[in-house]
């Protein structure tokens, strides 16, 4: 995976095992200088897709949209999946869907994200929380992510939503702009699914993501216990390729201070 940006923006640690396994670990403090340019440059684009919105248009949607969800998991849970679109555009991976649902004030169901890196289509599922739980980690929630997305793929989700259904419509979108062969793998896919002819975990591409916020806390998490157990964990599991992102955010008031324009 060859990077499109200067390390400089995410200060990103990356590791690789073997062929197949990724993982990456951000520590994100302040959204200042290079991060807040990146962000100015891409929010339209993760929201609304190609689209002549301003900034401030779609930062007055997603101010409401918070402002909605105020201490709620649904306001984590989106501004963790945010910063991980974010952070994956920025390493070449192509955003097949927008970061705002189909329906008013909400953001996407199905799969966290479908996504392209050259001519390969990756599956993304984004678990988060709080350092406030009791025993929270990295790897728990890369866990947790890993495991709902191989129910999602085997038709064994608590939802009976069709998530491949849901990425067809959000790539088939004149803003989004996805190429006809991907289009035509994701309807094969929904069709499958609507069938109950369902897939396994083993044959996709995937990126389960784990976003903890420290609530202004002092805390860091040591970044070689978080690979020593991704790594063991990684090597008993099966999969096409594997990118594994744990992310550890200071608070989640840096993303609306910097919607809501203050000094962040």
């Amino acid at each position: 995976m060859s990077k499109v940006l200067s390390e400089n923006i995410f200060s990103a640690n990356q590791y690789l095992f073997g062929r197949n396994a990724h993982i990456h670990i951000i520590d994100i403090q302040s959204i200042d200088g290079l991060l807040k340019d990146y962000l100015d440059q891409e929010i339209v684009k993760i929201c609304e897709g190609i689209s002549d919105d301003s900034i401030e248009e779609v930062k007055t949607y997603l101010v409401k949209f918070f402002k909605k969800k105020e201490g709620s998991t649904i306001e984590i849970g989106a501004i963790a999946e945010f910063f991980i679109h974010l952070y994956l555009g920025s390493i070449g991976f192509n955003q097949e869907f927008l970061f705002t649902n189909l329906e008013e004030l909400s953001i996407k169901k199905g799969f966290d994200g479908y996504y392209t890196f050259g001519s390969d289509e990756w599956l993304l599922e984004s678990k988060s929380g709080n350092i406030s739980t009791e025993e929270i980690s990295h790897h728990s929630k890369i866990k947790e992510a890993f495991h709902d997305l191989k129910k999602k793929i085997a038709g064994k989700s608590e939802s009976e939503n069709d998530p491949w259904k849901n990425a067809f419509r959000h790539a088939s979108l004149v803003q989004v702009g996805s190429a006809d062969d991907l289009l035509k793998n994701l309807k094969k896919f929904s069709r499958q699914f609507q069938k109950g002819e369902y897939h396994d975990i083993k044959d996709f591409n995937i990126i389960p993501t784990s976003t903890i916020f420290l609530d202004n806390a002092r805390h860091e998490f040591d970044h070689d216990v978080i690979v020593s157990n991704l790594k063991d964990w990684l090597q008993k599991k099966e999969h096409k390729n594997i990118l594994a992102i744990a992310l550890t955010k200071l608070s989640k008031d840096l993303f609306l201070s910097y919607l809501l324009n203050e000094k962040v």
